[in-house]
């Protein structure tokens, strides 16, 4: 006997629920892109007004931190590989 209970049974929301939830996933995407335009702005904007010398050097720090991450990325792949072989 199957009671009220019973699993996989789903509970329809309104329409009017469902509409709202949209829009609010609307709104969060929206602001999502405007916040990431306007950091990519602001990141554009405090490297311009630096001078000659300091532009030089935030373009060395940005090449030696994206080198670094590569290698920290690469060891750790290969330490999980190490590990996975471990585990066989």
């Amino acid at each position: 006997m199957a009671g009220p209970h019973r699993s996989g049974n789903k509970v329809r929301e309104s329409r009017k629920v469902r509409l709202a939830k949209k829009g609010q996933e609307r709104n969060q995407a929206k602001l999502k892109k405007e916040y990431r335009k306007h950091v990519s702005r602001s990141r554009k904007r405090s490297y311009e007004i630096q001078s000659p010398d300091v532009k030089e050097r935030m373009k060395q720090n940005e090449s030696q931190l994206t080198q670094r991450e590569k290698e920290k990325k690469k060891k750790t792949r290969a330490d999980s590989k190490n590990r996975a072989e471990r585990f066989r």
